[in-house]
């Protein structure tokens, strides 16, 4: 009876070693499964942040080309403007300018 109860018990003993083996296998193809996805989400989440960071320098290089248009055209007007004034008005602005330039002293 002794060698029964000792031979059960080592059967059971191997039945709990093939289950947890099995548990381990699982455990292991599901950690395998979920890094995988979330290594997809993070390399499409890549993907996205990238995208979006090249339409934002997009944007900012045709904003600031706009702004580098728009003041190059105001600086053209206003050069038109200088340009049709004769030399003794120019002298004018010029002093006035240099005037609120320069301490008094």
């Amino acid at each position: 009876m002794e060698e029964n109860t000792f031979e059960a018990i080592i059967e059971v003993e191997k039945e709990i070693q093939s289950l947890v083996g099995r548990e381990r296998e699982r455990i292991a193809s599901w950690t395998a499964e979920a890094r995988a996805g979330i290594e997809r989400d993070m390399v499409e989440k890549q993907d996205r942040m990238k995208a979006s960071a090249a339409r934002e320098r997009e944007e900012a290089r045709r904003s600031a080309e706009e702004s580098a248009a728009q003041l190059l055209r105001e600086t053209e007007r206003r050069i038109d403007h200088f340009d049709h004034l004769d030399d003794s008005c120019l002298k004018r602005i010029v002093w006035r300018h240099m005037a609120a330039m320069i301490p008094e002293t």
